[in-house]
């Protein structure tokens, strides 16, 4: 099993490549937000499962909103891949668990989420893409909820300007 842990962020993804023994493909690299790093990316993959000759890839990526998603999305597209979205805090506990003297730097948090992969793969769901309806329908509950916060502070913003003018309401 390869391991693939990335580190993303709004502008760069910080990528460590590792096999189940824990061996270090190249170095710890970066890749830009983009379509041709991305490629570039699939290319290092595969340059990996060739030289370990190893079929079997697990990629896990921290969850950190809008600028995870393009990546896991292009990420998901190929079905050969274990593509898992981890939450953040799961891998920092994780690797506070794992030394002392945990210093936090993007190319540290890259191999933490491989170790953690490798620790916890087994029982890690895989990323599905979700339904262009369900995507929606999140925004708009987000929107709703945005909205519903709105709604309450005009009212009682109304309800205290009632009271200063009527003050025997």
């Amino acid at each position: 099993m390869i391991y693939v842990g990335i580190d993303a962020a709004s502008k760069k993804h910080d990528v460590c490549i590792l096999n189940q023994n824990g061996e270090i493909y190249k170095k710890i690299f970066t890749i830009g937000n983009n379509k041709s790093d991305y490629k570039r990316l699939e290319s290092e993959i595969d340059n990996a499962k060739n030289f370990w000759n190893d079929t079997k890839v697990s990629i896990g990526i921290e969850s950190t909103g809008v600028y995870s998603e393009s990546l896991v999305n292009f990420l998901s597209l190929n079905t050969e891949n274990k593509v898992v979205y981890i939450n953040p805090i799961l891998t920092n506990m994780f690797q506070l668990s794992q030394t002392i003297h945990y210093a936090k730097t993007d190319k540290i948090d890259a191999s933490g989420i491989c170790k953690y992969l490798m620790s916890k793969g087994s029982r890690l769901f895989t990323y599905t893409q979700p339904s262009y309806a369900i995507q929606e329908m999140k925004s708009l509950g987000r929107l709703m909820h945005v909205l519903n916060k709105q709604i309450v502070k005009n009212l009682n913003n109304l309800s205290g300007k009632i009271h200063i003018v009527f003050p025997e309401t």
